[in-house]
């Protein structure tokens, strides 16, 4: 089995976070988190993830994918809205497929789903 593409989860709920990162890792995958702006940059830069998951109206998500520079275009956003407030700020970004960070079990979902699209076939917890 070829090596799963790496995940960086970016929440700052940090339960929110640790309970995501969790259950990807049962699942097989291959996964980091952060809650911070610091944290999120230094992963990015170490371990250049093929997936983020990410509040796109966020500060972090602006400073991430600058960081990225052109590598960024090949990796998969998973936009995960904090508040009410920052899914309308990514709306206004035109980006619809917003899922709300409490709901872990779809963030799950979507990550799942992309890596299945570009890797064998991974076990959902």
């Amino acid at each position: 089995m070829s090596e799963l593409p790496v995940t960086l989860v970016v929440i700052r709920n940090e339960v929110h976070l640790n309970h995501l990162v969790s259950n990807l890792r049962a699942s097989g995958v291959t996964v980091f988190g952060a809650s911070s702006l610091d944290g999120a940059v230094r992963l990015v830069s170490s371990l250049r993830p093929e997936v983020v998951v990410i509040d796109p109206a966020s500060e972090e998500c602006s400073a991430v994918l600058n960081h990225m520079n052109e590598a960024w275009q090949s990796m998969a956003l998973v936009p995960v809205a904090e508040s009410p407030d920052a899914a309308r700020r990514a709306h206004e970004m035109g980006i619809d497929d917003v899922i709300m960070g409490d709901d872990t079990v779809a963030v799950f979902d979507a990550v799942i789903d992309h890596l299945e699209q570009v890797s064998p076939p991974i076990g959902r917890a």
